[in-house]
């Protein structure tokens, strides 16, 4: 199963052949300080990742996350170049896709339950432009925007048609929301990385919670979905209340 979605977590996926080989979570220090929520690291026999081929260059691996007062750090790892955006793979061109991302809850499969994205800034293009080394003008499909976070009222789709399960791709009908205050790229061994952060205030949320990301690339060979959901914490008067029950039945129980 691909998909499992969890408190700060996301199982790992099931790797249909023996004898797996995992990049694993780069430990030079890059996430130092992150929390994991998302781990989709798999490769098997056969250069298989689920639902496609491709091996390390197109396993998207994990997603972690850090919250400093008001501002949101989203990071991504995966054997997929994210630094240019573009992976050329057996004579044909795949880019990266769109950060997706949801503040009230996501549904699987249903890439209109996504409603912002994070951009990375990259050249873009779809499935159907694989046998293209450059993208063109791809603007009035959504693509090729500059870097920021954005509004997203409709998506982009243009992945292998088997491998719909890794929608969405990239927004396509969309409205500037907040700028990034970081957009870092980096590569550690095998892997990419890609360091995001945004003030949660401009987007108008006070809080963190019920919180989803998604990424994929244009041939959406493999996809990682994470979920982040902080339990409430009861406020002191709730706590002082309990407290005084307690005593109270304490005294009761002595006077019995």
């Amino acid at each position: 199963m691909r998909y499992t979605k969890g408190i700060l977590s996301v199982g790992l996926g099931l790797v249909l052949f023996s004898s797996a080989v995992n990049a694993g979570l780069i430990n030079d220090g890059t996430w130092a300080g992150w929390t994991e929520f998302a781990a989709e690291d798999q490769e098997g026999n056969f250069n298989y990742v689920d639902p496609g081929y491709g091996g390390q260059q197109f396993d998207a691996e994990y997603l972690l996350y850090k919250l400093d007062g008001t501002t949101l750090s989203i990071g991504l790892q995966t054997g997929f170049d994210i630094i240019d955006g573009h992976q050329l793979y057996s004579g044909k061109n795949y880019w990266a896709g769109d950060l997706a991302l949801s503040f009230d809850g996501a549904t699987l499969g249903d890439a209109g339950s996504y409603e912002y994205a994070v951009d990375f800034g990259l050249e873009q293009c779809g499935w159907s432009q694989r046998n293209n080394a450059d993208c063109g003008d791809n603007n009035e499909q959504g693509l090729n925007a500059a870097e920021g976070v954005y509004q997203v009222s409709s998506w982009n789709n243009d992945v292998y048609s088997g491998h719909t399960v890794s929608n969405p791709f990239a927004m396509s009908t969309y409205s500037s929301a907040n700028a990034l205050s970081a957009n870092m790229a980096g590569v550690s061994g095998d892997s990419y990385y890609r360091q995001v952060s945004f003030d949660l205030a401009a987007l108008g949320f006070a809080s963190l919670d019920n919180f989803d990301a998604h990424w994929t690339m244009s041939c959406g060979n493999d996809a990682i979905d994470g979920n982040i959901v902080v339990a409430e914490v009861p406020e002191p008067s709730s706590i002082a209340l309990l407290a005084l029950g307690l005593i109270g039945l304490l005294t009761i129980r002595r006077k019995s």
